[in-house]
């Protein structure tokens, strides 16, 4: 009569369960590690974002409020706050068109290509914000934590807006919305406009006549002639 080794069975069963354990632990190891590293890299884009909007000027809780966050940072830049609802707008309604087939791709690129031009635009002004080369916009984008603390630091102060040339808001206010151009012209002459010599009245001289100048007085009396009197009123005396 043959026997069954359940010894082996229950073996087999403890090695699986252990390796099932193993790859578990793995998977929140790397689950833990990726989480911490997330909170790290939050913390110091937060911290770097704090106190680069109180040097503008801003409280530093202002950096940590979603969307509104980047409203503010296009205050503090020069960029165009419309930019904001431009961009989820926009990214909203060619996320919805992009299901057509076929030429859906298209509208996924258009909205890619929207978000991209808005983020050029808004950390090349803040890089510029904050005396910095336009370098520190890819930094910004790519390294954010980094170069947020940079900003952030000591050695970094806030110049003012310097907002990078907005092509596409500028085409929109010029040819849709019909506002032009906002910008300083420099008046020419220092304001002064010269004007054209068929046009130019040499001004008339309205001013009162001082009739003691053109006064005489009597040698005789002293008495004072004005009416052009050619004897004196007061003694009669011819006036020379």
């Amino acid at each position: 009569m043959s026997t069954y080794d359940y010894s082996s069975t229950y073996d087999t069963i403890d090695t699986m369960g252990s390796a099932a354990g193993a790859i578990v632990g793995g998977v929140f190891l790397i689950i833990g590690l990726v989480l911490l590293i997330g909170l790290a890299v939050a913390a110091c884009t937060i911290i770097g974002q704090w106190k680069a909007f109180k040097k503008a000027g801003k409280g530093g809780w202002e950096a940590i409020v979603p969307v509104y966050n980047q409203i503010v940072l296009c205050q503090i830049t020069g960029v165009s706050p419309w930019w904001i609802l431009i961009v989820f707008g926009g990214s909203f309604v060619l996320g919805l068109l992009s299901a057509i087939p076929v030429i859906g791709v298209l509208f996924t690129l258009a909205s890619y290509a929207l978000t991209i031009y808005f983020c050029v635009v808004l950390y090349v002004s803040t890089a510029r914000s904050f005396g910095k080369s336009d370098g520190y916009a890819a930094g910004l984008y790519f390294l954010a934590p980094i170069f947020w603390l940079l900003i952030g630091g000591k050695n970094t102060q806030y110049v003012g807006p310097k907002p990078m040339k907005d092509v596409v808001w500028n085409f929109v206010e010029e040819k849709i919305l019909g506002k032009g151009t906002p910008g300083y012209q420099q008046p020419n002459n220092g304001g002064f406009q010269q004007p054209m010599n068929n046009n130019f009245q040499q001004p008339v001289n309205n001013a009162p006549v001082n009739n003691d100048a053109q006064a005489k007085f009597c040698t005789a009396c002293g008495y004072k002639v004005t009416n052009g009197e050619r004897f004196c009123p007061g003694c009669g005396k011819e006036i020379i």
